[in-house]
């Protein structure tokens, strides 16, 4: 990947997993494949990065690398995460000079005790998928999915993420008590969505044991002239 007057190996470093309380450093490897000295800076390095470029100057053919730095304990998102750093080259920059850095942030449970696994929250659904059977292409199709703590301590939420296409709404409280429960409240608008569709909804709650579950709304969007098959849809429900 060609920025300025260096090349990197690659604009995307991806970290993979970094879990809340950990540090981990990676690097780019980088080239300088003009003909003049270039130093390189950075720019809207958020918090938990820390963005250099070793060495800070590089010579005509000279190699370095861009090592970057990601602290989890600085990080407030939970699940994957996409930053982009500006390159600086001289002091210039460009919108196109970027880097991205990724990450998925996880709780790490690693610590707990066998007691305190025992009286952890438990993340419980009462169903995993709704399938809305057909629709017409513009309808709209709503869903509540109903999340009970199982456990013995508050169950939290972390985060809820749809994917494109499908909406969801994160609970007025985040925080469910033993043996209460919530709703995830989701909406799929079949708008320009023709054929079979499959959505999901990613909810990261604080139980060791399912800290990631996946939703998922289903269905079969028709074309306005298309014929209604006659199906009942499917609410996960037995």
């Amino acid at each position: 990947m060609q920025i300025g007057g260096i090349r990197l190996k690659t604009n995307h470093l991806a970290f993979i997993k970094v879990f809340n309380n950990q540090i981990k450093t990676d690097s780019v490897q980088i080239v300088n494949t003009s003909t003049e000295n270039i130093k390189i800076t950075f720019n809207n390095v958020p918090e938990h990065l820390s963005v250099k470029a070793v060495p800070a100057e590089l010579k005509p053919n000279q190699k370095g690398n861009i090592v970057v730095t990601y602290d989890g304990n600085k990080q407030k998102e939970w699940g994957f995460v996409m930053d982009r750093v500006d390159v600086m080259l001289n002091g210039k920059t460009d919108p196109n000079n970027r880097l991205s850095v990724s990450a998925t942030i996880q709780e790490d449970f690693s610590k707990l005790t066998p007691e305190q696994r025992a009286n952890a929250p438990k993340a419980n659904f009462n169903t995993k998928e709704f399938n809305f059977g057909t629709c017409t292409e513009g309808d709209v199709k709503d869903f509540d999915f109903v999340l009970t703590n199982n456990g013995k301590s508050d169950l939290i939420i972390r985060k809820v993420k749809a994917s494109c296409g499908c909406t969801a709404v994160t609970p007025a409280e985040n925080v469910i008590k033993p043996g209460k429960s919530t709703t995830i409240k989701t909406s799929f608008n079949s708008t320009g969505k023709p054929g079979k569709q499959n959505r999901t909804v990613t909810v990261i709650t604080n139980d060791p044991d399912n800290a990631n579950i996946t939703l998922r709304i289903t269905g079969e969007v028709l074309k306005k002239d298309q014929p209604q098959q006659k199906q009942q849809p499917n609410n996960g429900s037995k």
